[in-house]
């Protein structure tokens, strides 16, 4: 059965990946939310804009923000990558000619981060939630095409990002 499931992550990340032209200007498109949608500091831009448009000083809101982006990093890159040593579809797949980290793939970092940050950017911005899943969805989606991720470590990565954001927000709720 694992075979099975392996095979059809397969196949459907190589669909996904062949889905749009590989050519200059969506390679281009997909790197620049690959690499500067991991940044911090893209998240953190989009923070100041959404708290000078709210006009929201909330401490609360960074320090969400902070400390779901940090501790969903730690987790997916030191805990979730180790233990499962998924080997990265670029070194399987001679289609795939993109630049991508040497480290292992699941669960994707850069859709654990994104989701984690759209989690709190939508529980404290309920009017714009759909632009940071949306932004969280081609951050995800270009690591697919870029070849560096299968569609299930970056689906796992967006359910991490979630679950962690979630978990920080009903903890941080208590105190």
């Amino acid at each position: 059965m694992y075979k099975t499931l392996v095979a059809y992550d397969r196949t459907l990340t190589v669909f996904l990946h062949d889905l749009i032209p590989h050519n200059s200007f969506f390679n281009d498109v997909f790197s620049f939310f690959s690499i500067y949608g991991f940044s911090i500091a893209v998240w953190l831009v989009l923070l100041l804009v959404v708290v000078i448009l709210e006009e929201r000083k909330n401490k609360k809101f960074i320090w969400y923000l902070l400390s779901s982006i940090g501790s969903t990093f730690f987790f997916v890159e030191f805990v979730l990558k180790p233990f499962f040593a998924r080997t990265r579809p670029v070194f399987l797949f001679k289609t795939f000619l993109t630049a991508c980290p040497t480290g292992f793939s699941f669960p994707s970092g850069h859709a654990a981060v994104a989701f984690a940050a759209a989690t709190i950017f939508a529980f404290f911005d309920k009017k714009r939630f759909w632009l940071y899943y949306i932004l969280s969805f081609l951050i995800a989606f270009s690591r697919i095409y870029l070849g560096c991720h299968y569609l299930v470590d970056t689906l796992a990565g967006a359910i991490v990002g979630i679950f962690v954001a979630k978990t920080l927000l009903k903890l941080f709720k208590k105190k």
